[in-house]
């Protein structure tokens, strides 16, 4: 019996896993278990996305002298490429650079390439390329590629939460670097970069309050009271704006978060907030008189910095003054004002400092790194509530989309266009959009309707005639 429309399914998921194909009988020839015995698991590529995670933005080793100047980039990202490339789906993992985050992120790096030929300094602006070529994007890369469910996404989260409260237990035990009374736990970070990168993991940290694992619950609220921690610690006035931003988002949002765990986190910002230390509240205070602060008194301060920016960019619009090249600019464009100022400062905005060192079209990529993610993550709790998609990764998505905005709010603050907390969004962006496409469900398309002729017999063999058309 041939299925009717009604009978036929309405609706397929988009990849399916197939085993491998066995000879007859189910007995494996020594070619094919050979192929099999080389490549090695899914399960290693995703340890080695993880454990870049935890060394490239949580900076573990730098925590240690011994382990300071050990090249750890240079080792684990051939490491990890050489895991993507062994894998059976390498076709399918790197489909997620046709998102709109990944041809964004390429039309980044290529927006950075085409700065170098205009470059003030070109020799500079090439090893700063080489240098990203090297590093960020093998990472973005592997990132991107590793997770194929929401699981996986999952375990990277989890990796930069271990990481931040390592970090921050060095900080606390005065193992790292300090910056006066702010701490910033690490040579490559200022204290408004640690705060940077704290604010960003906290809405991970509240997603993985509702692991199923109470071990993973009870580490995701140590880390919780530890990156608020991090960020008094740290004293950032930028930090603690987007801290305040991303807190009351998490208490507001849609996420079916309990109310027990909402309890729990008030009562961790009180705590935080009851050890803060002096300096933390001195340089809060200095928010409520603008007028002295130095940012907007001062022709060093980041106001000005920013207005001769804007006039940098609005110069060279195109190609911009060339990757890494911003203070260069802007030392020269004060001098040529006549400012008595005439030291070199960096961006402190990261949409400042993209636009101007790379262009507006390097800008527009910038923003279109991220502004997808937020649309997928919509997307997925509107499936979710329509029963399309797993409510888990709408959760998932809930929690990216705060931690964009507590990264957002931050890198005005901050020059961090190039920054690896950047990358590291950007790749858990498209790995987000990768897999929300492969789990919508798409209609099949309708077998086409058939024909029935009847046949046509022909009178020789005893059949009747065809009928003539009447003339009427």
């Amino acid at each position: 019996m041939v299925p009717g429309p009604a009978q036929l399914p309405t609706a397929f998921p988009t990849a399916t896993a197939t085993a491998p194909t066995a000879p007859l009988g189910g007995v494996r020839s020594r070619r094919q278990r050979a192929a099999t015995a080389r490549r090695p698991r899914t399960g290693a590529l995703l340890v080695m996305a993880a454990v870049l995670c935890a060394v490239m933005v949580g900076r573990l080793h730098e925590l240690f002298p011994p382990l300071r100047f050990l090249p750890v980039g240079k080792i684990l990202l051939p490491l990890g490429l050489f895991f993507l490339v062994r894998q059976r789906d390498l076709a399918a993992r790197l489909a997620v650079f046709r998102t709109p985050q990944g041809i964004a992120f390429i039309v980044f790096v290529a927006a950075m390439a085409l700065s170098v030929p205009t470059s003030m300094v070109q020799g500079q602006s090439l090893s700063d390329l080489l240098l990203f070529l090297y590093g960020p994007v093998p990472f973005v890369v592997i990132l991107a590629s590793a997770p194929r469910s929401a699981a996986d996404l999952t375990v990277l989260m989890k990796a930069l939460i271990v990481a931040m409260l390592v970090f921050g237990t060095a900080m606390l035990s005065g193992i790292g670097a300090s910056y006066g009374d702010r701490l910033s736990g690490s040579t490559t970070y200022d204290p408004n970069d640690v705060a940077h990168i704290a604010v960003t993991c906290v809405p991970f940290a509240v997603f993985l309050l509702r692991d199923r694992s109470r071990m993973w619950r009870l580490i995701a609220l140590g880390s919780l009271l530890m990156l608020m921690t991090i960020v008094m610690l740290s004293a950032s006035r930028g930090g603690t704006i987007a801290l305040a931003i991303v807190l009351v988002s998490l208490l507001l949002a849609r996420s079916h978060l309990k109310t027990r765990w909402k309890a729990a986190l008030l009562i961790l910002v009180t705590v935080a907030l009851a050890t803060a230390p002096t300096v933390f509240w001195e340089r809060l205070a200095t928010l409520t008189d603008m007028s002295s602060d130095y940012n907007i008194s001062s022709e060093s301060g980041r106001l000005e910095i920013w207005k001769r920016g804007v006039k940098v960019l609005a110069s060279n619009p195109l190609t911009g003054v060339g990757l890494g090249q911003f203070a260069t600019a802007d030392g020269t464009f004060a001098s040529r004002e006549g400012s008595y100022d005439k030291s070199w400062h960096t961006a402190h905005n990261a949409p400042l400092q993209v636009g101007v060192e790379i262009g507006v079209i390097g800008l527009i990529a910038f923003f279109s790194l991220f502004v997808p993610t937020i649309r997928a993550a919509r997307r997925a709790r509107r499936l979710a509530a329509a029963g399309a998609v797993d409510p888990d990764l709408a959760r998932l998505g809930d929690a990216l989309r705060i931690s964009l905005l507590g990264f957002g709010v931050g890198a005005l603050f901050l020059s961090a266009g190039f920054s690896i907390i950047t990358m590291t969004l950007a790749g858990m962006g498209m790995a987000y959009s990768g897999m929300l496409r492969g789990a919508i469900p798409r209609a099949r398309p309708a077998p086409p309707l058939r024909r029935h002729r009847t046949p046509h017999v022909s009178p020789s063999l005893g059949g009747d005639p065809p009928i003539a058309p009447s003339a009427t």
